[in-house]
């Protein structure tokens, strides 16, 4: 089975950069094991790399932040779209060039979403110019990135081992 994560964010937006700040933690934590094969990308918003790799994967896990302005800043949220949209609250404006459920749905209606698609996101709490996470995305980064690889290992055990 061919799995991939995709973290998604602005370098430079405060917990906008959430997504690619856990990749590339997840990147070294496979690297350092063999339970997991997967290709892990970093996506700064560019819509023909998201879609491009959406369509090369059976699983996939997509994180990113968001800013619903409805949850508490560090809330954590695992959302499957395999079958269903990504619910219209968490469609808020990006400050990428496209958002990921604007990504999302674009591969559906083109046929080129994954059989088994995860989105994770965070409530951030700070999306102006800067590098420094507020804290309390920075609190519960650690348990993001534990949640993420742990639904990596299910995913890379396939179907059958996955609820």
């Amino acid at each position: 089975m061919s799995l991939g994560l995709i973290g998604v964010g602005n370098p430079w937006r405060s917990d906008d950069r959430l997504g690619l700040l856990v990749s590339h933690q997840l990147q070294d934590m496979i690297a350092a094991t063999t339970a997991i094969e997967a290709v892990v990308y970093a996506n700064q918003g560019d819509i023909t790399s998201l879609l491009d790799a959406l369509s090369r994967h059976e699983s996939m896990i997509i994180v990113d932040a968001m800013a619903s302005r409805t949850l508490e800043p560090g809330q954590i949220l695992r959302i499957d779209v395999s079958q269903t949209p990504l619910p219209t609250e968490l469609n808020a404006a990006s400050s990428h060039m496209v958002s990921v459920s604007q990504a999302i749905e674009l591969a559906r209606a083109l046929g080129q979403l994954p059989c088994q698609l995860i989105v994770y996101t965070m409530e951030g709490a700070r999306f102006e110019m800067g590098e420094e996470l507020s804290p309390s995305v920075q609190k519960n980064l650690p348990l993001l990135i534990d949640k993420v690889y742990e639904e990596m290992t299910l995913l890379a055990k396939g179907p059958k081992h996955h609820a």
